[in-house]
């Protein structure tokens, strides 16, 4: 597990991060800023059976961590164990939305591009949430795949968010649609040239503040092979 804190300039590049407890990458403090985390596969993290309400996470980008890079890296299998599951029996519904593939807590000017994200099936792919407002956030040409039995969408944009991009995704199987928007404010955001299979790509518009073109609804993309993760 790589913590580390009020460092600026950090590359994290081609590692395996597997079978950890909690969270495989975190960056917290203020100061951490211009990290590049690319080509790592992080996957099953958090395969536990627990009660806890802090979010499981492969990458945990906090408010200080301006101008992170997120790219290429292939991120599965987050979250804890559903009842059922290994002889678990969850005394609480946590299970169903507090774990993640990428939790960005009011970090701004993040880009999360190039990126393969499956099975984050006890939260969303990507929850971006918490802290301060979100500024500049850019999720571009990533795939996203399988959906959260419990929760619709691979994507929650869930505080107030300005000038961000979603543009140029695959969304593959998530419930109802890939983007949910909570009830905050939005400004200058655009989401474009998405592709949905199975779902469309919103069904939760905000009022305002989010501007929507050439998105492509329930279309297969012709993947190779899903039935053994081959996303080509």
């Amino acid at each position: 597990q790589a913590l580390l804190a009020n460092v600026r300039y950090i590359t994290i590049d081609g590692f395996e991060f597997k079978d950890l407890y909690s969270r495989a990458i975190a960056v917290n403090q203020l100061g951490d800023t211009n990290w590049l985390i690319r080509r790592n596969h992080i996957h099953h993290i958090g395969r536990i059976c627990t009660d806890t309400d802090s979010g499981i996470v492969g990458i945990r980008l906090g408010s200080g961590a301006d101008n992170a890079i997120i790219e290429g890296n292939r991120i599965h299998d987050i979250g804890r164990l559903a009842p059922a599951e290994q002889g678990c029996s969850p005394a609480t519904s946590f299970y169903q939305n507090h774990d993640h593939g990428l939790y960005n807590s009011g970090t701004p000017n993040v880009i999360v591009r190039n990126n393969i994200f499956y099975n984050c099936n006890r939260g969303w792919a990507i929850h971006s949430f918490d802290g301060p407002d979100v500024v500049g956030l850019k999720v571009l040409n990533n795939t996203f795949a399988f959906e959260n039995p419990y929760r619709q969408g691979h994507i929650l944009v869930f505080n107030n968010h300005t000038n961000c991009e979603f543009s140029n995704n695959i969304f593959y199987d998530p419930i109802l649609e890939s983007l949910t928007f909570g009830p905050y404010v939005f400004s200058g955001n655009v989401v474009r040239n998405n592709i949905t299979f199975g779902a469309v790509i919103t069904t939760t518009n905000p009022a305002s503040g989010v501007t929507y073109s050439g998105n492509i609804d329930n279309t297969d993309p012709l993947l190779v092979d899903v039935s053994v993760n081959d996303f080509h």
